[in-house]
């Protein structure tokens, strides 16, 4: 810290898209990385959802099955 604004300066992190310090980057690939990330993280999200979803009806289909087989017996 040279000056003291720099203690009140927030930094921004972008190692998450490939960004580094070290050089200037362009608002424009910014946007899109940023935008790209988000899209995989929502996506990711999304399917897991969908994932414990599935795996919810199969174990209830799994239990109507099984209380069935063994009402019958």
């Amino acid at each position: 810290m040279s000056k003291p604004m720099d203690v009140i300066h927030d930094s921004y992190v972008f190692e998450f898209i490939g960004c580094s310090e070290d050089k200037p980057m362009i608002e424009s690939k910014l946007e899109r990385d940023l935008v790209q990330q988000i899209e995989k993280f929502l996506l990711d999200w999304v399917v897991g959802l969908y994932l414990l979803a599935l795996g919810s009806v199969q174990q209830l289909i799994i239990y109507i099955i099984m209380w069935t087989w063994f009402s019958i017996l």
